[in-house]
């Protein structure tokens, strides 16, 4: 049959037909490339989470170990002063650092981890004033006595000492108690065994 013998209907219908399929293929593809792209958002977005969620625990990992570092270098400087062969700048540069290590804990730290830091940085400031203490007209027993009422006083939970400690023991002791007790709730809040790589290096 001649096309000219086909109804004017018909090429109209197929012309139709053809353009239907266009617009229909058309939105199918466009809402195939709207779910691709919802899709790649979406693993982007993810992609982004993660790297803040690592990116906050390095921070809050190296904030913990700079704390507890320098929070033991301090420490250590009152409790082996032969070892540490201190200059009389010394405490004041090691307080220094505590203390802006401290200011670094406040900003991102929990309740419990602020808590923790505090109670050693009182211990630190209260053994420094007792083992630097030029009085000598108290006794190493009066001393220790000071010292523990001024622990109680900051509320620091503390076993008696024995009869024969003398102050550098009492302190050494309180003191690693509380460093102790901090870089585990440290560890507990990165999630972290306390068995695996340690938290200062």
């Amino acid at each position: 049959m001649p096309s000219s013998d086909l109804p004017v209907w018909v090429t109209l219908a197929v012309a139709g037909i053809g353009v239907a399929g266009i617009v229909a293929g058309s939105a199918i593809q466009s809402a195939r490339d709207d779910r691709r792209w919802e899709r790649e958002r979406q693993r982007e977005r993810e992609r982004w989470d993660r790297e803040d969620t690592n990116r906050w625990f390095a921070l809050k990992t190296e904030r913990y170990a700079a704390f507890l570092k320098v929070a033991n270098e301090w420490g250590n400087a009152l409790l082996y002063p032969r070892l540490h062969s201190p200059t009389p700048d010394d405490a004041p540069t090691l307080e220094q650092l505590v203390d802006q290590e401290m200011s670094n804990l406040m900003f991102f730290a929990s309740a419990e981890i602020r808590e923790e830091a505090i109670a050693l940085w009182e211990i630190l400031q209260t053994a420094t004033e007792a083992l630097t203490e030029t009085d000598t007209s108290r006794s190493e027993r009066e001393r220790i006595d000071r010292l523990v009422a001024d622990w109680e006083l900051w509320r620091q939970p503390f076993r008696d000492a024995a009869p024969d400690d003398d102050l550098r023991t009492v302190v050494r002791r309180h003191f690693d108690e509380r460093w102790g007790s901090c870089a585990t709730a440290m560890r507990q809040d990165l999630n972290v065994p306390w068995r695996s790589t340690p938290i200062v290096t």
